[in-house]
């Protein structure tokens, strides 16, 4: 009589885990998700999360490397997080930092399906333990969300928060950093 192994997921907290009879052990990555209309302030979210997650960081030796959205790269090592940079560079970035020994990525651009993809991919391919992105939620037939809902959240565990506009900047201000508190205790 043959033997016959079975495949079986387990549901873990930073993934869905993976064990086979011929595969080693494989963890995928999350997926944290904030959706919001245009201009609800996702990227001033992604700053305020970047910068509590550097202060998470216990030995305080790591690499900030930021696309900005003229393409170019920046990479730096530091021991601090980088500051907000002025609004001409602050538009959308990337960062990939480690923080309790997770490979974290961060995509703040989150408007356009295909640049939001690509960096997800990439990111995936670096084996990030999770990524935080945007989404844009409008009524178009193919945007960022429903290239995200297609390709991304039907494999991979995903925690969905929604960044409300605020009808004044102190309402905004608000819901943007009860957001990003949400997203550090998801972590």
């Amino acid at each position: 009589s043959k033997k016959r192994f079975h495949a079986f997921s387990i549901i873990i907290p930073t993934g869905r885990l993976e064990l086979t009879s011929h595969k080693k052990l494989k963890v995928m990555a999350r997926f944290i998700v904030i959706k919001g209309v245009p201009n609800s302030g996702k990227t001033c979210t992604m700053w305020m999360i970047y910068h509590m997650l550097g202060h998470l960081l216990q030995d305080g030796n790591y690499t900030h490397e930021f696309k900005l959205k003229n393409g170019s790269w920046s990479i730096f090592k530091t021991p601090h997080p980088i500051a907000y940079f002025n609004d001409k560079d602050a538009t959308d970035f990337m960062a990939k930092l480690i923080v309790k020994d997770l490979k974290i990525g961060i995509i703040s651009e989150g408007d356009e399906p295909i640049p939001l993809e690509n960096k997800i991919n990439e990111f995936l391919s670096e084996g990030m333990d999770i990524i935080i992105c945007c989404v844009r939620t409008r009524a178009t037939k193919y945007s960022s969300l429903k290239m995200f809902l297609d390709k991304f959240s039907g494999v991979y565990k995903c925690d969905w928060l929604t960044l409300s506009k605020g009808h004044t900047k102190t309402v905004s201000n608000a819901n943007q950093m009860n957001t990003a508190l949400k997203v550090i205790n998801l972590i």
